[in-house]
């Protein structure tokens, strides 16, 4: 209910709320997807560094969406 809550806030654009929630999450349950919203979420508020390091994280868990990953930091 937390992915899908802050997913609203998200598509609101009220991203400091949907943060809050995705934080929310325990680190154990995060997906990928969870944490591709997360660093859209900090790409968006130009916080490149956390954004570029989830990325990153995204792509050794899932190396076929590389390139759909990676277009995101270009």
């Amino acid at each position: 209910a937390k992915v899908e809550l802050a997913k609203v806030y998200y598509y609101q654009k009220n991203y400091p709320e949907a943060l809050k929630w995705l934080a929310a999450v325990q680190e154990k349950d995060r997906t990928p997807e969870v944490e591709l919203v997360m660093a859209d979420i900090y790409l968006v508020e130009k916080d490149y560094p956390k954004a570029e390091e989830i990325y990153r994280r995204i792509v050794d868990q899932l190396p076929e969406k590389r390139d759909f990953i990676l277009l995101r930091l270009a």
